[in-house]
């Protein structure tokens, strides 16, 4: 093992759970925009909303450094 920074770590967003996620947001988001209408447009942005989350919290994640002694 070796030593590494704390600064040197980094955080990536999962991409294939993202892909997954959208695509069962957007199957369910079809089922219920037949079903019920306006429901399912609602229902096709929380997955787009995840993302945009999971984004900013990886770049807030790689944005903090600790002061190197």
């Amino acid at each position: 093992m070796q030593k590494k920074h704390i600064n040197k770590i980094t955080a990536v967003a999962d991409k294939r759970m993202l892909l997954i996620g959208g695509v069962l947001g957007l199957v369910s988001a079809i089922i219920l925009w037949l079903s019920f209408g306006a429901i399912g447009v609602v229902t096709a942005i929380i997955p787009i909303l995840i993302g945009v989350y999971e984004s900013h919290a990886a770049n807030s994640f790689n944005k903090y450094m600790i002061r190197r002694k």
